[in-house]
């Protein structure tokens, strides 16, 4: 003779526990681990949204320009300012970014036709391979001299976000002008004219 089964708690039949009551509890901490992750990541980007920056304002106009130390892609390490007494045109360019690419005529033609008047094009390669640096300002022609900043140390000091970014800085050591993206020519035309009239 079979004993009956003891009434539940709540009077009723007791109920089967689910076959797979390990496995949601599984899912559950993997969902909670998650959601901690994701909190503690924007917690650390909020924080760190607040601590002071080492490099260029957003509108860096008006501010002196960091010093740069780097080595060009022919192997010569330079100090900018005691290269340069004048101008200089600095580019943040990558052999991967198609719109630097296409600023490296006007680019050209800014070192070819400028340089009397004492400006001086200077291109900063980031984020990139120096083997490919190389080879692209072999391919494009530069006459005018790049620097590799294979640390960042000039992407940190004038906070670039991308390729190309572009700052005009006077024979004082002056920001000037900043383009982010693809050159306007026709401004960058004019503002190397009040810079250097």
């Amino acid at each position: 003779m079979s004993t009956p089964a003891p009434p539940h708690a709540d009077g009723g039949s007791p109920r089967a526990e689910p076959q797979d009551q390990p496995r949601s509890r599984r899912g559950a901490v993997v969902v909670g681990g998650t959601i901690l992750a994701i909190t503690l990541t924007l917690g650390a980007v909020l924080v760190g949204a607040q601590l002071p920056s080492d490099g260029l304002p957003q509108n860096p106009v008006g501010e002196p320009a960091p010093e740069l130390e780097l080595t060009t892609l022919e192997g010569e390490r330079i100090v900018l300012s005691e290269r340069y007494d004048g101008p200089v045109l600095l580019t943040f360019w990558a052999s991967w970014c198609s719109s630097c690419k296409d600023d490296m005529p006007h680019l050209r033609r800014v070192q070819r036709t400028w340089s009397e008047a004492g400006v001086q094009v200077v291109g900063v390669v980031i984020d990139d391979r120096y083997e490919d640096a190389v080879a692209t300002a072999v391919e494009y022609e530069h006459n005018y001299v790049s620097l590799f900043d294979g640390d960042d140390v000039a992407a940190r000091a004038y906070s670039v976000s991308g390729t190309p970014e572009t700052f005009l800085i006077d024979a004082d050591g002056t920001i000037t002008a900043k383009w982010i993206g693809p050159l306007p020519e026709h401004d960058v035309e004019f503002q190397l004219a009040v810079t250097t009239g």
